[in-house]
């Protein structure tokens, strides 16, 4: 959200760093899953809510 949102007030430029983080991370390429390991994916978020 930090990078493909709009900034309006950072007084300490803080976010610019936190934009620059994101927008690492949006780009990065991560390894493809199989089906059960999206399902398990899905159950392990569902139990640490």
């Amino acid at each position: 959200m930090f990078c493909t949102g709009k900034v309006l007030f950072d007084k300490t430029c803080e976010l610019k760093k936190l934009i620059k983080d994101s927008q690492k991370y949006l780009i990065k390429k991560y390894p493809k899953q199989n089906k059960i390991q999206v399902e398990s994916a899905k159950y392990h978020l569902w139990g640490h809510m």
